[in-house]
C-alpha cells in the first residue's frame, strides 16, 4: 500500500502485477474483504481486486473501487491484456470532479498588490488541484477513470449572470518567490504582470482559463504548465486585464493525460480586477 502521508513519488504510473495482487489478497486478515489497498488520500481509499481472467478474450480483470469514509463511491471493472494493471496518479486542474460547471479559475488575493504605471511584476500564487486517477493501457495510452478533490470546492461568477463565467474559486496569498504548497491540494502558479496604463493600479483578483490544461509535477509538488501573463490596459476609458496562459500543455482529450500540443488561452477581464 502507498501511504500518501509519508511517501514521495505518488504522482506517476504504477504497475500492479496480477499474481502479486492475488498473493496480497490471500494473506489478508479478513476473508470477506479481498480489496488490495493501493493508495490512501485522507478519507479516500483506492483499492484493486483481481476478478480473474476472461476465458473468451484472455484479458485479466480487476475491480477498481474508491471508498469515502468506508462507503463505496466509485466502482469500475478494469481489463488488462497483460497479467498486470497500470494505474497512474497525476495532479489535475480543479475542473474534472464537476466537468460541466466551469473552465476557469478565479483567484482572490488576500493581499492585493499595487503596481505603478508602466511597471512590471513577477509573482507567484497558489491554485486548488484535484487528483486524477488514470488507467494506462499497454498499447493505447491512458484514460481518466476517477478524480478526487481533497480541498473545499467553491465557485463564483465573474461578470454578469447573462454573459459571465462560472469559476472555481480560491483565496491565495501573493508570493515574490516560490512557496511550498499543500501536497495533493495545491499547485503553484508563476505569473508576470505588466501595467500598460498611465496610472497606478490595484489587482484584487484574476481569472485564468484552464480548458484541458495539464499540470506539471516534481517530487509530488504540482505546477501550472505554461506561462501566465497579465497585461492591464485601457479601452474606451475602461481598465481591462488580458490574462493569457501561454504555451500551456493541453490534454489530447478531457479524459486523457496524453499531451496533444502547447496552446495559448486567454481571458479578458472587463468586469473589474
Amino acid at each position: 500500500m502507498l501511504e500518501t502521508s509519508n511517501r514521495k513519488g505518488v504522482y506517476g504510473c504504477h504497475s500492479f502485477p496480477f499474481l502479486d495482487t492475488l498473493a496480497d489478497n490471500s494473506n489478508s486478515d479478513s476473508s470477506n474483504n479481498k480489496d488490495f489497498t493501493l493508495f490512501n488520500f485522507r478519507d479516500h481509499k483506492i483499492s484493486l481486486t483481481p476478478e480473474g481472467e476472461s476465458i473468451k478474450s484472455g484479458n485479466h480483470l480487476f475491480r477498481y473501487k474508491r471508498y469515502l469514509n468506508n462507503e463505496v463511491v466509485v466502482d469500475k471493472l478494469l481489463t488488462s491484456s497483460s497479467p498486470s494493471v497500470n494505474v497512474c496518479i497525476f495532479p489535475a486542474v480543479p475542473l474534472y470532479s464537476t466537468p460541466d460547471l466551469s473552465r476557469h479559475l478565479y483567484l482572490k488575493f488576500k493581499s492585493p498588490f499595487v503596481v505603478d504605471p508602466h511597471q512590471k511584476l513577477d509573482f507567484y500564487a497558489k491554485m486548488p488541484i484535484e487528483i486524477g486517477i488514470f488507467k494506462e493501457s499497454h498499447k493505447k495510452g491512458i484514460l481518466l477513470i476517477d478524480c478526487i478533490s481533497l480541498c473545499k470546492q467553491q465557485y463564483i461568477l465573474y461578470g454578469t449572470p447573462e454573459h459571465g463565467a462560472i469559476c472555481r474559486y480560491k483565496e491565495t496569498e501573493v508570493y515574490t518567490a516560490e512557496s511550498e504548497t499543500a501536497m495533493f491540494e495545491e499547485a503553484l502558479i508563476g505569473m508576470h504582470m505588466h501595467n500598460d496604463t498611465d496610472k497606478i493600479i490595484q489587482i484584487n483578483m484574476l481569472v485564468i482559463p484552464l480548458n484541458d490544461v495539464m499540470l506539471e509535477h516534481r517530487n509530488d509538488n504540482a505546477y501550472l504548465s505554461g506561462k501566465t501573463e497579465i497585461k492591464v490596459g485601457s479601452s474606451f476609458g475602461k481598465d481591462i486585464a488580458n490574462v493569457q496562459l501561454i504555451n500551456a500543455k493541453t490534454r489530447d482529450s478531457q479524459l486523457s493525460q496524453t499531451p496533444s500540443k502547447e496552446v495559448t488561452q486567454e481571458f479578458l477581464m472587463d468586469s473589474g480586477f
